[in-house]
């Protein structure tokens, strides 16, 4: 038993060093590098989306809730929501339309589905963006419904201004 729990514990300080690592690399030394073309744009944001998942997850694991699952389609679906965050920030997409309109865009039906989103203009920083999540009761609820069980997240660079949106879902 005192093996299996040492192997946990190992796991976990693997695990959370690895999320410390990546929020690292994404903070000001490895955005001047971006601005520089050391990294190609896509594979930070790529990060990006993984780190988000893991501190939404593990938020989740400790009120007690089943992890979420990054669903392809839905990533497709927050990819175009946030690319639509340039043209209109809001909830209400270039078009007039509510933001779960994109559900059936993508072919996604599910029972309930909600959305996250934010911007900021001075760095690529997920655990900020995720801090002012939890600490918004409105977006802490989205993250916390156990009702959700696959999530889209999207990140965009434009103009120096830092976008995410958080897509929630029930399985379709």
């Amino acid at each position: 038993m005192k093996r299996i729990f040492n192997k946990f514990l190992i796991t976990i300080s693997l695990a959370a060093l690895l999320v410390v690592f990546a929020v690292l690399c994404i903070q000001s030394k490895h955005a001047l590098a971006l601005e520089h073309g050391a990294y190609n744009k896509k594979d930070i944001l790529n990060v990006a989306v993984y780190v988000m998942l893991q501190l939404i997850n593990e938020e989740r694991e400790y009120n007690h809730m089943p992890a979420l699952k990054l669903d392809e389609t839905m990533q497709k679906a927050a990819d175009h929501r946030v690319s639509e965050l340039l043209i209109n920030f809001s909830h209400e997409r270039p078009d007039g339309r509510n933001f779960s309109t994109i559900f059936a865009e993508f072919n996604l039906a599910p029972r309930e589905g909600a959305e996250n989103i934010a911007w900021k203009n001075i760095e690529l920083d997920v655990l900020a963006f995720h801090n002012a999540f939890m600490g918004s009761p409105v977006h802490r609820v989205n993250i916390l419904n156990p009702k959700y069980s696959i999530i889209g997240i999207g990140f965009r660079i434009e103009d120096d201004k830092y976008y995410v949106v958080e897509l929630f879902a029930d399985k379709s």
